[in-house]
C-alpha cells in the first residue's frame, strides 16, 4: 500500500491519491500538474502485508513541475554499483537524447525507456559494459509524446533511473 500526498502551490490542503503497483514493484502515480507550479510531496507506505505504517509528512520534498530531479537511486550501495549515468540533452525538444553511463566492474546491462505508469516503451539498448569503459546509447524520441518518461538501467547489481522530459 502507497498513498502520494501532493501540496500544489506555496499552501494548502495535501490531498491523498492511492498509488498503483506496476509490474516491476515500484508504485507509480500519475497527475497533471502545470509546469512551474511548486508542489511538495509526501508519502504513507506499508511494507508486507500486515506491516508497519511508514509517513514522511515529518520532512516532505519540494518539487518544481517542469524542472529536472536528476537520477532516482535506491540506495547509495546502488549509486556506487551504478557508476556513472546520463541524459543529455534532458529536458529535449530534439528527436533524440543521449544515455551514457560507465559502470565500475564489467555487467551485462538493459537500459529501457518507460512511462510513468511504468509500462516499458522502448529498448534502448542491452548488452555487457567493460568496467570503466563509457558505453553511449541514442534515446530516440521523435515518436514520443511531451512528457516525463523514465530511462532504467539495469545491471547485476543495480537498478537506477533517471527522468527525461521531452517537450516537442
Amino acid at each position: 500500500m502507497a498513498i502520494v500526498y501532493i501540496q500544489e502551490g506555496a499552501t494548502g490542503a495535501y490531498p491523498g491519491y492511492t498509488m498503483v503497483k506496476n509490474a516491476a514493484g515500484d508504485f507509480t502515480f500519475t497527475r497533471a500538474i502545470a509546469n512551474g507550479t511548486v508542489t511538495s510531496v509526501y508519502f504513507t507506505y506499508q511494507v508486507g502485508a500486515g506491516g508497519p505504517e511508514n509517513n514522511t509528512a515529518a520532512a516532505p520534498h519540494s518539487y518544481t513541475v517542469g524542472t529536472s530531479c536528476g537520477a532516482v537511486v535506491t540506495s547509495s550501495v546502488a549509486a556506487a554499483a551504478a557508476g556513472s549515468f546520463s541524459l543529455y540533452p534532458n529536458p529535449t525538444g530534439q528527436q533524440r537524447t543521449v544515455l551514457t553511463f560507465t559502470l565500475p566492474q564489467s555487467a551485462h546491462y538493459d537500459a529501457g525507456l518507460y512511462d510513468l505508469r511504468g509500462a516499458k516503451v522502448a529498448t534502448i539498448g542491452t548488452g555487457n559494459a567493460i568496467g570503466n569503459k563509457e558505453v553511449t546509447l541514442a534515446v530516440s524520441t521523435s515518436q514520443l509524446a511531451s512528457g516525463v518518461y523514465l530511462v532504467k538501467l539495469i545491471t547485476d547489481a543495480t537498478v537506477v533511473d533517471k527522468r527525461l522530459i521531452v517537450s516537442h
